[in-house]
């Protein structure tokens, strides 16, 4: 067990014995050791939980906590309760980290900032590049609250709303009491908001430092809660910038809303039964919030 660890690297497990170990050692197998690697092995029904005591068992940064399963959200809060590092950062186990991780993030390492953001590269399932999700350019933002457009730049470079694309000030969570919930569907999204509102100092580097597989045919998994979710997630988004007027605010919102309310809903609720699909849509047109949206920004909503 590494004493002092710098960082803690979280990784939620559940029935990933393909990609685990590749996970893993694309961490240890770099020069930089003073991380604590966590794997919560939430309940993996095939092989995932030897893999994770065979590791654990040849590098002695790995902790293993075992656990009834219970959700990545429950895994991820256990990472956070363990957790003994000044920074953390959530890797899925599917994914890796790139071969310069800590090579891009040492100079930074030694600042104190609430939220080290970063891109990302997608890759197939077998780990072979596809393209790349960068932020426009390396910076840092000293005050975010008094800055929060700044949020959108990052937003609309396409990363910034998911767990895995960040490094942490664990202080800032656990002071908070941050921690993730459980929703199918979009706990990335809630959680960040409540991170950046919250954070302060936020740096910015344009470089791709996590590999994001993309396993095709998972994309179209049915979520009942997805309306609700989403609806959610936009009611605070668009709260965190609730007082700025600008057209840049209000040009983000508008495509966040479009992407997610006529695409994304629609493409997710195509594969449930016709009697459940009316439900769903129902359920966003009799909600108030999304009428009142539509009518301040003169749009119409039609899942014909």
């Amino acid at each position: 067990m590494v004493k002092n660890p710098l960082i803690s690297i979280v990784i939620p497990v559940y029935n990933v014995e393909v990609y685990l170990e590749q996970c893993v050692k694309s961490i240890v197998n770099q020069s930089f050791t003073n991380y604590e690697i966590l794997l919560i092995n939430d309940g993996s029904t095939d092989n995932s939980a030897s893999i994770c005591d065979k590791l654990k068992e040849e590098c002695n940064c790995i902790r293993v906590f075992h656990q009834v399963n219970a959700g990545v959200g429950a895994a991820r809060n256990q990472g956070i309760e363990n957790a003994s590092g000044k920074y953390i950062f959530f890797l899925d186990s599917d994914d890796f980290v790139s071969d310069d991780f800590f090579e891009k993030l040492i100079p930074y390492l030694n600042k104190d900032f609430d939220v080290l953001q970063f891109g990302f590269s997608r890759v197939n399932i077998k780990g072979d590049f596809l393209n790349n999700q960068l932020p426009k350019s390396n910076k840092e933002v000293f005050d975010l609250q008094k800055n929060r457009d700044e949020l959108i730049d990052i937003f609309d470079s396409g990363v910034g709303m998911a767990l895995w694309d960040k490094i942490i000030n664990l202080e800032l969570l656990t002071a908070n009491n941050l921690l993730i919930d459980n929703k199918k569907r979009g706990e990335d999204i809630a959680f960040n908001i409540e991170l950046f509102s919250v954070s302060k100092k936020v740096i910015v580097l344009s470089n791709s430092l996590v590999n994001y597989r993309i396993v095709m045919g998972t994309g179209t998994k049915s979520d009942s809660y997805i309306v609700e979710n989403h609806i959610d997630n936009f009611i605070k988004i668009k709260s965190f910038f609730d007082g700025l007027s600008s057209y840049k605010v209000k040009d983000f919102l508008l495509k966040l809303f479009d992407r997610w309310f006529f695409v994304v809903i629609p493409l997710n609720i195509a594969v449930l039964n016709k009697k459940e699909q009316k439900r769903v849509v129902n359920l966003l047109f009799d909600n108030n919030f999304i009428r009142i949206y539509l009518k301040e920004n003169n749009l119409k909503l039609n899942f014909y």
